[in-house]
């Protein structure tokens, strides 16, 4: 497309995902922020700044990682677009390549929140967008025939005997490290257990603590999505995962 001077809009939807593709986030992109819901506050902040004139000439947007998005931020930006085009189409008129995992975990939102009201394509601009969907079925991370069967399997709620039958057999096995490595589902659940471990070592903690400069909706981003914690408690004698941002 850039080839063609087709002028085309590279987002993604965490910080750490726009840099993978070297483009920036949506919501700086779209101007929306931090913002969950429509004001005309944000509208005219948005119609009054630099980024009104890279919505108006983008004829693509593409978006990476979209299932990490609420559907309140994708009816956001759907509304922003039409707002700023001065066009009544789905996004403004812009054609939208939507890249993501509709199987993931749902975004994170409040405690009451169901999932209905969280998932991407439940979103209003997901329905009126009439969407052309292309599944890619070739598995890239992984060669081991069996587990990617007990994968899929897991993802479609299909898994039968036959496939948990080479799980339990890895009760055996025997494991390097004392505590194992846990995989968690939330990071909530990953910090009180690793706090857990960090408060058995009766060596002095050391703290470190991060600096973040620039804008203020832009820090909040990296705040969200930088996995290491802005305070950094550490101690001799415990086990330290190197983060590469």
């Amino acid at each position: 497309m850039k080839e063609n001077e087709i002028h085309v809009a590279i987002t993604g939807s965490t910080g750490i995902a726009a840099v993978n593709i070297g483009g920036k986030t949506i919501h700086s992109w779209s101007g929306i922020g931090i913002e969950t819901e429509f004001s005309p506050y944000l509208l005219t902040k948005i119609r009054n700044g630099k980024k009104a004139s890279s919505i108006r000439n983008a004829k693509v947007l593409i978006l990476d990682e979209v299932s990490m998005l609420h559907k309140k931020q994708i009816d956001l930006v759907d509304l922003i677009l039409k707002e700023i085009r001065n066009n009544g189409q789905p996004f403004g008129g812009i054609q939208v390549v939507l890249v993501g995992d509709g199987l993931q975990l749902p975004p994170i939102d409040k405690p009451n929140v169901s999932s209905e009201d969280k998932f991407f394509f439940m979103s209003n601009a997901w329905i009126n967008g009439n969407f052309n969907i292309c599944y890619l079925t070739d598995v890239i991370r992984q060669k081991d025939q069996l587990f990617v069967d007990i994968l899929n399997s897991i993802r479609n709620q299909t898994i039968d005997e036959e496939l948990i039958q080479p799980l339990l057999n890895t009760n055996a096995n025997i494991l390097k490290h004392n505590p194992p490595l846990r995989l968690c589902c939330h990071n909530i659940d990953v910090d009180r257990l690793n706090q857990v471990e960090i408060d058995k070592l009766i060596t002095p903690s050391y703290f470190y603590y991060a600096e973040l400069t620039g804008k203020d909706e832009l820090k909040e981003v990296l705040r969200k999505n930088v996995l290491a914690p802005e305070k950094l408690e550490l101690k001799v004698g415990m086990r330290v995962m190197f983060l590469n941002n």
